[in-house]
């Protein structure tokens, strides 16, 4: 054969194979995960969530890629074949010129069909399909197998293609993840040291977790309080810091209901775990020393909050807390002595009743007061006090007995050392009896009103807070001769 002949037919059968020689099988790769927001994230899955949901979803991703070019002819068939356990899909973005149906699922395999009608090009064609899983006992296994096959003209799929794990160009691509179970529980209630302060806020500690579900549940907490136990606000200082919390009236008491955005998508299947602070206020009509109950509940749609924890709080899904009640620290005011003049009080001249007091409380007292009623006939003159500030002022009429209202600085709590006052006062011989005067004191912090103290003092002289002092009264032996035979130093002076 001539030269010029073969180089010309050498040039026409490279020119007829040219085409053939560039086309390669479509490359495929498959994601078949937990989506996290990464190219890719660990093969594990949870169930009861929503494919349509973001963070935590679950998604078969499939990414197909040409090897040659020209990319052999459209249309292409995918098809994935998954295990019991999906409920359904949602395309979250597909390529143009493509659709997708399902088939079967829940306790049944499902198969997912799509079409793709436009040419691969430069530019890899990427499909997303969200997944909605089911419960774990419709998957009834620790793992979910994807098997996506890719069929066209150019490669027809064998009946028994080879299949490879996560990527390859065989048109059979197989990825397995880990299954593992959704859950919401309550880990704890509790109060730092097993009591709160009556009249004062206080936290109870509320711990929960959560495994799997997705970004976009909704869970939420019930917390009942019974009557008394106020709801007065929510401190979240552990993730999720999005929750709220709200009380409505529950009966006699308040239910207050936590919302919030709450998912985990572990890559080894634990739990992610949290915590916050229910601020509540105990008052009446609870009392001391308690116990008060509270009653916690936790849920969302796929797994509902229970009603029934009272009856039934043995599951991960209720919690039942007991606590006591204390007193808050408060000041506490006592009488340590009383003094009055001995045998007897000089009338018509200045005389003392002397009182000793201590703060024997666990809580400072901002302010001190010394409440006293002095018999009739008997007059406020002044006062000296060891108090660094001390304003008295008398109210009433001698005749019928006046009352001195003694204004003090505070004092520290547990003050081992008593303070002292000093009241003076005059007797009038005209209006004063000489026998068995009563001076009744009070020393309070405020708290509660001079008269209601004293008041107070009059019904229970023994109290801690009162001091009663009974005193006679007489006249000096030279003012009156009818008393004076009795001056001398053998004989006890009588009053008359």
């Amino acid at each position: 054969m001539p030269l010029f002949l073969r180089s010309a037919l050498s040039l026409v059968l490279v020119l007829a194979a040219a085409p053939l020689a560039a086309q390669s099988p479509l490359y495929m790769r498959t994601l078949f995960s937990t989506w996290d927001g990464n190219s890719n994230p660990p093969r594990v899955m949870y169930t009861q969530t929503r494919g349509n949901a973001g963070f935590g979803s679950v998604r078969l991703h499939v990414t197909i890629g040409r090897q040659s070019n020209p990319a052999p002819e459209p249309p292409y068939t995918l098809r994935a074949e998954l295990p019991p356990g999906f409920l359904g899909i949602h395309p979250l973005s597909l390529p143009g010129g493509s659709s997708c149906t399902s088939s079967g699922g829940g306790e049944s395999p499902m198969l997912i069909e799509c079409l793709l009608t436009s040419q691969i090009t430069g530019t890899d064609a990427i499909l997303v399909l969200g997944l909605d899983t089911g419960t774990a006992a419709q998957f009834n296994a620790s793992t979910a197998t994807s098997r996506v096959t890719l069929d066209y003209a150019a490669f027809p799929l064998p009946d028994e293609p080879t299949c490879v794990a996560i990527n390859g160009n065989t048109g059979c691509v197989v990825t397995t993840s880990t299954v593992y179970t959704s859950s919401i529980a309550l880990d704890s209630l509790s109060v730092t040291g097993g009591a709160l302060t009556f009249g004062e806020d206080g936290n109870i500690r509320v711990a929960h977790r959560i495994t799997g579900f997705d970004s976009l549940y909704e869970n939420e907490i019930a917390i009942d309080l019974p009557e008394g136990l106020e709801f007065h606000g929510s401190q979240h200082i552990v993730f999720p810091t999005a929750m709220t919390c709200a009380a409505t009236p529950r009966g006699a008491g308040q239910r207050v209901l936590c919302t919030y955005p709450f998912y985990s998508f572990f890559a080894d299947g634990r739990a992610r775990t949290s915590n916050f602070n229910l601020v509540v206020r105990p008052l009446a009509p609870l009392q001391l020393p308690g116990p008060v109950q509270v009653i916690a509940s936790v849920g969302n749609s796929a797994q509902p909050r229970p009603e029934d924890c009272a009856t039934n709080p043995d599951r991960p899904t209720c919690a039942v807390l007991e606590f006591g009640l204390v007193q808050a620290p408060a000041p506490r005011m006592e009488f340590t002595d009383a003094v009055a003049p001995s045998p007897y009080l000089l009338l018509d001249e200045d005389e003392v009743l002397r009182v000793d007091y201590r703060n024997a409380g666990d809580a400072p007292a901002s302010q001190v007061r010394v409440a006293v009623d002095l018999p009739a006939g008997f007059a406020y003159v002044g006062a000296s006090s060891t108090a660094t500030s001390n304003a008295c002022s008398a109210s009433g009429s001698v005749e019928s007995g006046q009352r001195v209202v003694c204004v003090q600085n505070g004092m520290p709590a547990s003050q081992s050392a008593s303070r002292r006052l000093d009241l003076l006062i005059r007797g009038d011989r005209s209006h004063s009896a000489r026998l068995d005067n009563l001076a009744r004191f009070a020393v309070g912090t405020g708290a509660l009103g001079d008269a209601e103290l004293l008041q107070a003092c009059s019904a229970d002289p023994v109290r801690p807070d009162c001091v009663e002092l009974r005193f006679d009264a007489g006249v000096a032996c030279r003012s009156d001769p009818l008393q004076g035979i009795f001056c001398d130093s053998f004989e006890a002076l009588p009053i008359h």
